[in-house]
Parts: structure tokens; C-alpha cells; sequence
């Protein structure tokens, strides 16, 4: 599939997207500044770029007190997923003044996958155990009693913790609102059908939540527009995790993807079932067209009872999950030094 969508939004205009990680453009931008005569520009870009990734670094220090903090790594999540979280993040939501968004982002993220790992593979964990988490969905009242009952239970009571804590952290009203949107994620999970479009439906109805996007319109989650979006998110995303699962196989059956590149594709191939998107097939093709559909809906102006603002955190989250699917180990790896830790000179 090529990287770049195009769709045609009338007969006589084309309109191009990238799906490069805005900080990646940015950083990209700022080194060609030498090309601009004004050397007043490339100086405050410079400082501009600086100042935001000074901010990031803060943040990511942060972020690694709390995964030790929660005990994160007892879930089979490593420092280098947290990394990945909140490289996608900080990349996508840039702006220094937006902290708690990209923080929320990553834990959301982090902590979604705690839970399923905890009940996916938590082989000791006794029926009542796994009962009580999925439970939590339905009954956010009693959290505190029930991390009371739970205390004794290891990583039982230390995924709780970190999960009430993740809610703590925001006035009544927004805690109510988040509750929503988690009750309908871990009615999911006790039914067996969360996967990765479920986690991105997640992240951005939150994201919407933390920004203020829902406050003035808290209907705005049942309006059909809205159902559309997260629908054809989910979709999507799902279908993009899938490659990514597929990718991480090959990585760990064939090496590099870029040094081994026709054994991948072979490997992608033939462990492609029916269900699945596969490479070059009909899956292939309609994941491009829902692609181009999710695009279209979110830059339409159409008058709809959506704000532009909400519908472009549908698209931004997709990004993530589309740059995840298609960018080998070895290009994010150079891409999160640049953005996060290799100031501009």
C-alpha cells in the first residue's frame, strides 16, 4: 500500500495527506531553514523546536518515575513500549502548553494494555480475580472498596491502583465523563472484542474529554456522526494493529524488515488468513478505501453536528496506529532521538 492517500473531494480538486508525524515535518523543516534568507526565521524556529522538545524531555522523566512507580514492567510492558507511547504522543500533540493531553495519551495507552495482559495472561489468577477487573467497568463507585479486597493480591491490586489514580487525577465532571467511555471499553473486553480499534476509540474519545472538546456538547458521543467516526476508526485500526502483530512476527522470525525484506514479505504472505488485511489484497484495498472515507468525513466541511476539532483527534490517533504499521524498528528508533533527545544546531 502506498504511504500517501489521495482522495478527491470534488471533480476538480485533489487533496494530498501525509502521514508523517508532525514533529518529524517540523524537525525536517527547521534543518532546510538554511535555505530562507532571513536568518531571524531559522534562529526562533530553532529556539521554537528546542523549547518544545525541553518540555518533552520533563515529561518523559516523569513518565519513567511512573512506570516504576506502578510496577509496569510486572505486565510484560517494557520501557521501550512506554518510549514508543509517548513518542506517538509528544509527536502528534507537540505544543508545550499541552502536557496533561500527552500524558493522558500515553497512560491511557499503557494502562489499556496492563488490563488486557493482566487478563490474557495472567494463568494463576483465580476466577474472582479476573471477575472483579472486568467488573470495575460497571461499578466505578466501589473501586476503593474493591482495591481494599484487593490489596493482598499482587498485581490484582497494583493494576487498580494505577487505574484509579489515572481517573484521580481530574475535577468530578471529567472523571464522570472518562468513566463513560472506559465502561463502554471493559464492556468489550468481558464480551472478548477488544482490539486495537477499541484502544484507539479509546484514546481519542479521552483526548477529546481532557481537551475540553465535550464539555459544552456532552451529547456529542451518541450523535451519528460521531458513532460513524468511531466506528470506521475501530475499523481501521483494528486492521492496522493486525499488520502490526504480523510485522513484530516477522521481526522476531526474519531479523530487520529492511535487511530481509523479501523473506518478510514472503513470511506476511503466507500467514495471512482470510480474516486478516492482507498485502496487496482485497483487505488491502478496502482498508485503502476506508482510509480515504475516514479522511474525506473528518476534512468535509459540512456543517455537522461534530466540532473539526474532535474529528481531527479520530484522524490524529489513526495516524499513530497507520505510522505503527509501516515504519520499521530502525526508522522510529531514529525518529524518537531526533524528536525527543537530539536538540537542532
Amino acid at each position: 500500500m502506498d504511504r500517501k492517500v489521495f482522495y478527491r473531494l470534488s471533480s476538480q480538486k485533489k487533496c494530498f495527506f501525509s502521514f508523517s508525524k508532525p514533529v518529524i515535518q517540523y524537525r525536517t523543516y527547521t534543518y532546510m531553514m538554511p535555505e530562507i534568507s532571513n536568518d531571524r526565521y531559522k534562529e526562533l524556529a530553532i529556539l521554537d523546536f528546542n523549547r518544545c522538545q525541553a518540555q518533552h524531555q520533563l515529561e518523559w522523566t516523569y513518565m519513567q518515575e511512573w512506570f516504576h512507580k506502578s510496577s509496569i514492567s510486572e505486565f510484560g510492558i517494557s520501557k521501550r513500549d512506554l518510549l514508543r507511547a509517548f513518542f506517538l504522543a509528544a509527536a502528534t500533540i507537540f505544543k508545550p502548553k499541552r502536557t496533561l493531553e500527552r500524558l493522558v495519551w500515553t497512560k491511557t495507552q499503557i494502562v489499556s494494555r496492563m488490563i488486557t495482559s493482566f487478563l490474557n495472561h495472567g494463568t494463576a489468577l483465580s476466577l474472582d480475580q479476573k471477575s472483579l477487573v472486568t467488573q470495575i467497568g460497571h461499578n466505578f463507585d466501589d473501586l476503593d472498596e474493591i482495591i481494599g479486597a484487593m490489596e493482598d493480591y499482587g498485581l490484582a491490586g497494583t493494576l487498580l491502583t494505577t487505574f484509579q489514580k489515572l481517573l484521580d487525577g481530574f475535577h468530578r465532571y471529567t472523571r464522570h465523563q472518562l468513566k463513560n467511555v472506559w465502561s463502554q471499553w471493559f464492556m468489550k473486553l468481558k464480551q472478548g472484542e477488544v482490539n486495537g480499534g477499541d484502544e484507539a476509540e479509546l484514546l481519542a474519545n479521552t483526548l477529546n474529554i481532557c481537551a475540553g472538546l465535550t464539555a459544552i456538547n456532552s451529547d456529542v458521543l451518541s450523535h451519528p456522526e460521531h458513532m460513524t467516526l468511531s466506528t470506521l476508526t475501530n475499523k481501521i485500526c483494528k486492521c492496522l494493529s493486525l499488520l502490526i502483530k504480523d510485522k513484530k512476527a516477522c521481526y522476531y522470525l526474519c531479523g530487520s524488515l529492511q535487511e530481509n525484506n523479501m523473506r518478510c514479505e514472503l513470511f506476511l504472505t503466507e500467514h495471512a488468513d482470510a480474516g486478516s488485511c492482507g498485502r496487496g489484497g482485497v483487505k488491502d484495498k478496502e482498508l485503502e478505501h476506508d482510509m480515504q472515507v475516514l479522511v474525506k468525513l473528518v476534512l468535509e466541511e459540512n456543517g455537522g453536528g461534530v466540532d473539526r476539532d474532535i474529528k481531527h483527534t479520530f484522524l490524529s490517533v489513526f495516524k499513530t496506529f497507520y505510522y505503527s504499521a509501516y515504519h520499521d524498528d530502525e526508522t522510529t528508533d531514529v525518529h524518537i532521538l531526533k524528536v525527543l533527545f537530539k536538540p537542532v544546531v
